[in-house]
């Protein structure tokens, strides 16, 4: 799995990890740590979320997993994020298949967090696209669709938030689908996390 272009020593990283087999476990990568992992209501897939701070990062991370079936991951970027404690707070829910899915509510200890939600699944056909949310208005990172045998999605968008305060954000996706779907807040380190640095990434990997 590459690296995402631009990463510098302290940059945060979060990883979303879909498995198109909800029994099989997915080891945390070298230099990782695990955050959380969902199967769809359905029990037919698994997503998982690590995070990492960058630090003489590698030039690509291995990824593997207990069945054989397919994988993929995306990776996205942030400057500006504590280093000791970059999620603040998440959440994990696994909405009703739908063409607008709710990432779960989530609320920040503190002001001036990134309010990133990520949403996966495994029943895409490789035509899927996203829209953002409007209100809040958030900023699309991330849109992913596999092409193969079988189809997975990644979906990833954020806004700054400034005073602390409830928050959720929806997809408005161009087919109905069944999701996982996590909301992360990045907590600063400083001043507010930096929106003009954040360095999407999609590959795609099968286990061998």
């Amino acid at each position: 799995m590459t690296k995402p272009t631009g990463v510098v020593n302290d940059d945060v990283m979060a990883m979303i990890f879909t498995i198109d087999d909800s029994a099989g476990v997915v080891t945390t990568p070298s230099g990782w740590t695990y955050v959380d992992d969902i199967s769809n209501g359905s029990g037919l897939f698994r997503t998982y979320i690590f995070r990492k701070v960058a630090a003489s990062e590698p030039a690509d991370y291995s990824v593997s997993y207990t069945v054989a079936t397919t994988g993929a991951g995306s990776i996205l970027a942030y400057s500006g994020v504590s280093t000791t404690t970059p999620i603040d707070v998440y959440a994990e829910s696994t909405p009703a298949a739908s063409a607008a899915p709710a990432s779960p509510s989530i609320t920040p200890t503190g002001n001036d967090c990134m309010i990133v939600a990520l949403f996966g699944n495994s029943n895409a056909d490789g035509g899927d696209t996203g829209t953002p949310d409007t209100s809040p208005a958030a900023t699309e990172r991330l849109d992913y669709s596999q092409t193969g045998a079988l189809f997975i999605r990644h979906y990833g968008e954020d806004f700054l938030q400034g005073t602390a305060a409830a928050a959720t954000l929806d997809l408005t996706n161009s087919l109905s689908r069944n999701w996982t779907a996590y909301t992360l807040a990045l907590k600063p380190a400083g001043p507010p996390p930096s929106t003009d640095v954040i360095l999407p990434q999609s590959f795609r990997t099968r286990y061998a």
